[in-house]
């Protein structure tokens, strides 16, 4: 211990005394100076006391998005974001890498699977399709701009008069596809976007859209995680919220034709 002391004291340029106020938490030690033989401690490779070991993950939350072109994400981002800062937490944001869910593994998601089903649901009630005639009328695509162009490019073709979206970004994605064919949207084709991204109520046509109640849905997971820190076991459930039509200008009254989902 002696020799620990000696080699401490000397890359850190203080007296063994020093050394072991600090190893032993003693108070009359100046910040600077603990810095220093906290410093030489790593240096010379010796771990530190519990105590004094460094705590620099303590109070940080991780928040992990598929991807952040997707306007709703960093909303949602920025929500959870400032419900952790109030709690005196700090949220660490990252991303998923470019490319890494499939076409395929994007459909097996639940915001996925149960938006076909609600779509399937009304297109049994309101048209009376169900079966292989209603999934010839959905379309599976990434939720990207460029992917909701695809899509609806593949439902225009099949003389649909309405598209359903799955997000904003895809809905814009059909309304250029519909441009392209020389469609005018609304008077050919009503294009409906779900999430109500920021900026969207600004697009042309403002694009209607299904609002997903990001404020809610931000806290309620902060307060779950919060819970779970604390010690009080997350329930093996989940939360369901009810989302709220947003119509502008995007869509018409529909004229005879098919309705279908990207």
């Amino acid at each position: 211990m002696t020799a620990r002391l000696v080699d401490i004291a000397a890359q850190a340029g203080v007296s063994e005394a020093t050394v072991s106020r600090v190893l032993n938490g003693k108070p009359g030690v100046a910040a600077a100076t603990r810095d220093a033989v906290l410093a030489a401690l790593d240096v010379l490779g010796y771990e530190r006391p519990v105590r004094l070991r460094r705590r620099g993950s303590a109070g940080l939350v991780g928040l992990i998005t598929p991807e952040l072109d997707n306007p709703i994400f960093p909303a949602l981002a920025q929500v959870i974001g400032q419900a952790l800062t109030r709690q005196g937490y700090t949220p660490v944001l990252a991303t998923q890498t470019p490319g890494g869910s499939t076409e395929d593994e994007l459909t097996e998601f639940v915001p996925v699977v149960r938006k076909i089903e609600g779509f399937r649901l009304g297109l049994r009630e309101r048209l009376g399709l169900s079966g292989a005639a209603a999934d010839e009328l959905v379309q599976h695509s990434l939720y990207t701009l460029e992917g909701g162009q695809a899509a609806a490019t593949a439902l225009i073709a099949k003389g649909c008069t309405g598209i359903v979206c799955a997000s904003d970004m895809m809905a814009l994605g059909a309304i250029r596809a519909a441009r392209e064919q020389g469609l005018d949207v609304p008077r050919d084709i009503s294009v409906v976007g779900f999430d109500d991204s920021p900026l969207i109520a600004f697009t042309d046509p403002p694009l209607t859209t299904v609002r997903q109640p990001v404020q809610a849905m931000g806290q309620a997971a902060v307060r779950t995680l919060l819970e779970e820190i604390g010690g009080t076991p997350a329930p093996h459930s989940e939360f369901v919220f009810l989302p709220e039509l947003v119509v502008r200008g995007s869509t018409a009254s529909g004229r005879r034709g098919g309705t279908a989902a990207p």
